[in-house]
């Protein structure tokens, strides 16, 4: 593929931006998740998992239903994600409900 650019150190730069710009982008999301796993188990060790599950349930699924509306029906990863957790979340919430009966 040959690009439309005269000076091979102007593509080499741009590409390093790009990878550089990945690599942030990347250690943030593992910096979250295991921030959020800590979080789980800290409340998992407190006996407050279940609680904490109940009450972010709902709000993850208002914040699916407001980025869908705002992203005017577009396919969005956020979202949907927000929507599996909440599910995922009620899910867990149900089956627990059950075996406490």
């Amino acid at each position: 593929m040959l690009l439309p650019i005269k000076d091979h150190h102007g593509l080499e730069t741009v590409l390093n931006v790009l990878l550089i710009r990945f690599g942030i982008i990347a250690a943030v999301v593992v910096a979250i998740m295991v921030g959020l796993f800590a979080i789980a188990l800290w409340l998992r060790r407190r006996g407050r998992l279940g609680d904490a599950s109940r009450r972010v349930a709902p709000l993850a699924r208002k914040a699916a239903e407001y980025r869908s509306r705002r992203s005017h029906g577009r396919s969005d990863i956020v979202s949907s994600g927000l929507s599996s957790l909440a599910s995922a979340l009620e899910r867990h919430d149900d089956k627990h409900n059950e075996h406490d009966r």
